[in-house]
């Protein structure tokens, strides 16, 4: 266990915008830094040389717009848009051979970066389909998370070659290989039903 400091900044802006009782729209824009440094008096209790490096959870860009279109009675449509950095992870620099095993070669950590995260959700409200007077008022939620299937990566992880897995190619010639991992990689849909009791 290593002793380290760690520190944060950013700067979020907003807009929103609506127009009518049937439209409105935010855009949102995060800058942050989370940054770690463990610098201590030996190379061996030292990461990346002393320097400040990025944390794990230091995604600089963050950008989302959302959208409501609202009929006034029955429907409510939503999108949701989000485009982000993606987190650092830790690449090999190399390999080395000990015996007859490639060992990789980690000389900085967190000294690359996952491909750019971004997805769009839809929602679709439907408000008292029959229009009935009642003591409770329900609507049904229609939602799509990740519409266009984008096969975000969550890690990125290195291992021996293996012929019938398709890897990144980042060490062409070597006997490692890189592979991504996803997680919800196609679009999820569900269906909700909500309901609020009147005074």
């Amino acid at each position: 266990m290593l002793r380290g400091r760690g520190r944060g900044y950013g700067v979020e802006l907003t807009a929103r915008r609506s127009a009518g009782d049937h439209f409105s729209g935010e855009l949102n824009y995060t800058y942050s830094r989370s940054e770690n440094q463990v610098a201590g008096d030996s190379p061996s209790s030292r990461i990346n040389r002393g320097n400040w490096y990025p944390g794990y959870f230091d995604q600089p860009h963050a950008f989302t717009a959302r959208m409501t279109i609202d009929e006034g009675k029955t429907h409510e449509l939503g999108f949701n848009l989000v485009v982000q950095s993606n987190r650092p992870y830790s690449a090999p620099n190399g390999f080395v051979t000990v015996g007859s095993v490639p060992v990789p070669l980690f000389l900085e950590r967190n000294n690359d970066r996952l491909p750019v995260y971004h997805r769009l959700d839809f929602s679709w409200t439907i408000h008292n389909l029959r229009q009935q007077r009642r003591r409770w008022t329900g609507e049904w939620v229609f939602t799509m998370y990740n519409v266009y299937g984008r096969d975000n990566a969550y890690n990125i992880f290195f291992q021996p070659k293996d012929r019938n897995t398709p890897n990144l190619g980042i060490f062409s010639k070597s006997p490692f290989a890189a592979y991504r991992l996803s997680i919800f990689g196609a679009p999820i849909l569900s269906l909700t039903y909500k309901f609020t009791f009147l005074p």
